[in-house]
């Protein structure tokens, strides 16, 4: 094993030849003295380099997620944007899915004309970079 002194980004990686002994320490030591979460993390990507790679990229940053009504809000919204779009906008699209989600068709084109200009603007500073 390698070890520097240099805490650049990328300099995690050179420890990707760790053995499953000291990387089984190493989740329980940032398990214990950080957060639980990271094991969690190691578990559920299953893929050592890919998490080195991560724990890499954003050490020292704090990372927050959304609650999990905000995800579920996101992915209504998609969903409703989706679909629409899907039915080329029709009114009949937008009429429907009111009633399923129980809102205003106004609330309906809202969400779908928000989500569009969210698109636009990412395609436009996608151009540009």
């Amino acid at each position: 094993m390698n070890e520097t002194d240099d805490f650049s980004i990328g300099s995690l990686l050179i420890y990707r030849d760790i053995t499953e002994e000291q990387k089984n320490l190493f989740i329980d030591f940032l398990s214990t003295d950080v957060s639980n979460s990271f094991k969690v993390l190691f578990n559920v990507i299953d893929d050592d380099f890919l998490v080195m790679e991560l724990l890499d990229i954003f050490a020292g940053k704090r990372i927050q997620f959304p609650d999990r009504k905000k995800l579920y809000k996101l992915l209504e919204k998609v969903k409703i944007y989706t679909y629409v779009r899907s039915k080329n906008y029709s009114p009949e699209s937008y009429r429907l899915l009111a009633k399923q989600y129980k809102k205003r068709i106004s609330q309906i084109r809202s969400t779908v004309e928000r989500v569009d200009s969210l698109i636009k603007n990412k395609n436009l500073k996608d151009r540009r970079e």
